[in-house]
């Protein structure tokens, strides 16, 4: 996108200045994100066709002001999986194309003759050049995001520039590490801080898993890309999660071939449940021996077993210090149980030793290129990129320096799909200064919006793991 990658690198640099704890205007950012958000509008207009139709009824053309795409412009993030259900249960693949269109920029050119399953449909969209990442709700009903080379990349790699550096500000590198961090982000320019910040991260670091090692699944693909930098990665599920068996497990098998595929997850996850948690287990014990510092990631309820495993087993696996545990997603079990975050933060602590100070908590959504990292202060930092807007019921636009309602995202880094979205979050929003010291927005507290569908692979896996 040459029109739009200029202003994307001034807010990939800024958000690095951000993160790194350099004076930072944060007016000055609130312009260049606002302007960014203007082209990536002038863009979906003339490339999306759903954007441009509801922009044309709207009576917003090129050139309307910020406040007007503010008002007019955020689309209920249903607009993902606003197919017709039919299409997917009569494989009909050429008419998720056709609808996969109306939301993507470009020509959907996959081929979709004698397509079988979701799994097939996807693997084709992704050797045409569209990496479509769906995520899962208990109707079943599969939300699908595509994007193309450049927005996966900044999908997959823009938090890397901010990331890290919120992670040394928690200590979770060492201190030398941190402040070593800390002056690259603020001194170099954004594609040198890239080539270094490997220096910075996980390398040092086991991994274990509590995800599948493959698939464009939203939390999974935190996990895979986790992956890629620790010294050596262990996956709860060294399989491709499969978007056919997750729709067939909530919906019903409607075919020979996707009752397989279904049978086969069945097989990697439920049936070998216990196998795969002593896998995992014994990988702990494995890097302990060898005094190896561990990152633990998954889903919360995922990382609620792991902990329940090691406490069945007699007694604390007591990790090496400096290990992590990290985790996202929502915080029910769907098995009728709540699961608070105080009550998992205590269980982690008395089943590894790891503090609540070395615990991340990453919010986020498939929709969008930005995760929020949980401060020591119980806060989510919202990346100086990300625009927020708080609605009110009447989904109409608020404004305040403290105020909760229903969370609106506005991403400049959404570019093959329209970025201007409505969430189904209820969320408690601050501009006041964060007690741990970093400036911006902050995320107080979230939960589902009244009426909106729980969202997440791990609630499905707690389901078919009962």
């Amino acid at each position: 996108m040459p029109g739009l990658q200029p202003h994307h690198e001034r807010l990939l640099q800024e958000a690095m200045r951000w993160a790194a704890g350099a004076p930072f205007d944060l007016e000055r950012a609130r312009r260049s994100r606002r302007d960014t958000l203007l082209q990536n509008h002038r863009h979906y207009r003339s490339r999306i066709p759903l954007y441009r139709e509801i922009a044309d009824r709207a009576g917003v053309n090129d050139d309307a002001p910020f406040e007007v795409l503010a008002h007019s412009m955020l689309l209920p993030d249903g607009i993902f999986k606003s197919y017709p259900q039919s299409l997917l249960d009569k494989r009909d693949f050429d008419g998720m194309n056709r609808w996969l269109r109306t939301i993507f920029d470009d020509e959907v050119k996959a081929p979709a003759d004698d397509l079988e399953t979701v799994d097939d449909w996807l693997a084709n969209l992704e050797e045409s050049g569209i990496h479509t990442v769906y995520s899962s709700g208990t109707s079943g009903s599969l939300s699908f995001v595509p994007r193309d080379d450049y927005s996966w990349w900044l999908f997959r790699e823009g938090a890397l520039y901010y990331a890290p550096l919120l992670l040394a500000r928690r200590g979770m590198v060492g201190r030398v590490k941190a402040s070593l961090a800390a002056f690259a982000g603020r001194t170099l320019s954004s594609a040198r801080f890239r080539q270094i910040s490997s220096r910075f991260g996980f390398g040092d670091f086991d991994g274990i898993f509590l995800n599948f090692s493959g698939g464009n699944q939203g939390t999974q693909l935190v996990g895979q890309e986790l992956a890629k930098r620790v010294r050596k990665a262990n996956f709860l599920y060294p399989v491709k999660i499969s978007a056919t068996a997750i729709r067939a497990l909530t919906r019903g098998q409607a075919s020979e071939a996707e009752q397989a595929r279904t049978e086969a997850f069945l097989d990697a996850t439920v049936r070998r449940k216990e196998d795969n948690y002593e896998r995992m287990l014994g990988a702990t014990r494995t890097a302990m021996e060898e005094g190896q510092r561990l990152m633990v990631f998954g889903a919360p309820y995922l990382v609620k077993e792991f902990c329940d495993r090691i406490l069945a087993s007699g007694k604390p696996m007591v990790l090496p210090a400096g290990s992590i545990v990290g985790y996202g997603g929502g915080w029910k079990t769907f098995d009728g149980e709540a699961l608070s975050e105080p009550a998992l933060l205590d269980l982690i602590e008395r089943a590894t030793g790891v503090k609540k100070q070395f615990v991340i908590d990453g919010y986020s959504m498939t929709e969008i290129g930005a995760i929020m990292l949980k401060c020591d202060e119980d806060r989510f930092h919202v990346p100086p990129h990300l625009e927020t807007i708080i609605l009110d019921d009447a989904l109409d636009p608020v404004d305040g320096d403290d105020i909760t309602g229903i969370l609106g995202v506005m991403d400049p880094f959404a570019v093959s799909y329209p970025g201007f979205l409505i969430t189904g979050d209820n969320v408690h929003r601050s501009r006041t200064l964060c007690p741990c010291g970093l400036g911006g927005e902050t995320i107080l507290s979230v939960s589902r919006a009244s009426g909106a569908e729980v969202k997440g692979c791990g609630g499905i896996i707690a389901t078919v793991n009962a």
